[in-house]
Order: C-alpha cells, then structure tokens, then sequence
C-alpha cells in the first residue's frame, strides 16, 4: 500500500469530523470488494498498454460523505486496489508486472429516497497515485531486469448503488464504479519502451458500510 494512504484517510477523518462540528448530515463509509481491470489493451508492450492481461483484483476504500440535502451528497474518497499479470512471448522471456493505485476522488450523487432503500446514481474527478513493478524473466529462468515506476494522473469516475438503511445512523449498501485513467510512466532502458500512457481504470463491485453522525 502506498505510504500516504493512511495519512490521507486521517484527513478523511479530520474532515469529517470538522462537517459534523459545523451541523452538516455528514457520513463516514467503508467499502470493499473486487476490481475488474478495463481490459483496453490485449497487450502489455504495445503503445496502447492496459490490464487487458490482468487479473481480476481486491479493493477497498474509505469515504466521507456531506448531505446538503435528502436528495444530494458530496463525497471525499480515498481508495486501494491491485492487479498483475505474467505476459512470456514466443522467445520464452516471461514480464512480470504488478500495479496498484491509491485514487483520491470527489464525487456528486443524486439520491433517490424510497422508504429505508435509497438509490444513487453519480459521477467525479480525482487524482490517482499509481505504482507498476516490472520484472523481466529471460527464458531460462533469470531476472534481467527490474524496475520500480511511479507516476499520478487525473481521471474520472461514474457510481450507481442503493444504500439500505439498518438503523437511523447505520446503512449497508452496494456500489458499482467505473473509473477511467492514464497515468504515464517511464520505462526509459527498459524494453525500448521510453515513455507509455497505462490505461489504469476499471470497475469495482463493492459492498459499503455507512454510519451517520
């Protein structure tokens, strides 16, 4: 996990607790679940790279939410995911690649209220802090190369989900993502690839816990 997530998610919390000090119906979420990577690229080396190799994943992420009204929230979110994937080609050399990303989202939502079920549906920006280790793997067995990138993008996101509301300050819900970006990373030394855009989005399918203040 990146070194800032948890100073970030103490932000989160300072915020939080800030909006409930000044009297807004304010909410701290959790959520967690599976990541599907985008899957744009079948490849991982050419100058479209992506997950299209990749593994499905595991996520998770933590929010805060501010309700000016019944039917409106702002949330500030801070979230996990990782993937990878071992792509070998024709001559046997096996690339290993592991990402991951910390993506720090502010999103609108719509809320449609029905009794204690509430649906959503919303869109935001953020900024993802994105990781890649590479590892290359000559076809008898021997890392010939290694390298840690690091790279950030904007990017954007759309949700939909239904919240369930359990007690007056506790809700369990779902919550579908689909988030779109592309950070570009260095490779320079590396397979000749110099500079590439990754297309580093995907969908998440999480389930959420929600508490209210």
């Amino acid at each position: 996990m990146n070194r800032q997530t948890p100073l970030l998610i103490i932000m989160l919390l300072l915020a939080a607790t800030t909006c409930w000090a000044e009297g807004y119906d304010t909410y701290i979420a959790v959520k967690g679940g599976s990541f599907f990577p985008n899957g744009r690229s079948g490849s991982a080396t050419s100058s479209e790279n992506g997950f299209g190799n990749f593994s499905l994943a595991y996520n998770g992420e933590v929010a805060v939410g501010i309700r000016p009204e019944s039917y409106a929230a702002v949330e500030l979110g801070v979230g996990y995911y990782e993937t990878d994937a071992s792509i070998a080609d024709t001559a046997g050399v096996t690339r290993r690649y592991d990402a991951m990303a910390v993506p720090v989202t502010l999103t609108a939502k719509g809320i449609l209220p029905y009794g204690r079920l509430e649906a959503f549906a919303g869109a935001g920006i953020g900024y993802w802090l994105s990781r890649l280790h590479f590892r290359r793997i000559a076809a008898d067995g021997t890392q010939d190369a290694e390298r840690n990138l690091n790279a950030g993008a904007f990017g954007y996101q759309l949700v939909a989900g239904a919240d369930y509301r359990v007690t007056s300050r506790l809700d369990l819900g779902i919550e579908a993502k689909w988030s779109q970006v592309k950070p570009e990373f260095d490779f320079a030394g590396t397979d000749n690839l110099g500079k590439v855009k990754w297309e580093f989005g995907g969908t998440t399918l999480n389930a959420a816990l929600k508490y209210r203040f």
